[in-house]
């Protein structure tokens, strides 16, 4: 292998991999900052910023980001003590978040990121209001069952 086509190749691979394990260790770090920090309860906090990074990193680089999503939001719960089924459901809860966000920006606002628009910031404003209201009930309930 000559090193040009290495580095045609290491571009390739970090263009394809990079951002969505960019998105793991960052979703990983800061929620685990957040839960040793901030806890309400043992696995709670009044906000959860991972969520605000997951939903900027979706609306730039797309839909293809959620299973770092998944696995990062799995990782951090379970190494907080929270049961396999339960982690599992609250990594589930959290990805639906956001991507019911993204999808809502994307479909009914026809959001563009550089917020210039008063429509992009209130449909800004209406996720971040409603989107937690779906991650909370499914949070509960996992936390509930599992």
């Amino acid at each position: 292998m000559t090193r040009q086509s290495f580095l045609r190749y290491s571009k390739q691979y970090f263009q394809r991999f990079g951002p969505g394990t960019g998105l793991f260790f960052v979703y990983l770090i800061i929620g685990r900052i957040e839960l040793i920090i901030h806890p309400i309860a043992a696995f709670a906090t009044l906000l959860w910023l991972p969520a605000g990074i997951a939903l900027a990193a979706l609306v730039v680089y797309g839909y293809r980001l959620w299973p770092a999503i998944v696995l990062a939001a799995f990782a951090v719960y379970f190494s907080a003590g929270v049961g396999f089924l339960a982690s599992l459901g609250i990594a589930l809860e959290s990805t639906l978040e956001v991507l019911a966000g993204v999808y809502f920006l994307r479909r009914y606002v026809g959001f563009k990121p550089t917020l210039l628009r008063l429509r992009d910031n209130t449909g800004l404003i209406a996720v971040a209001l409603v989107a937690p209201m779906i991650s909370a009930a499914i949070g509960v309930a996992s936390l509930w069952l599992g």
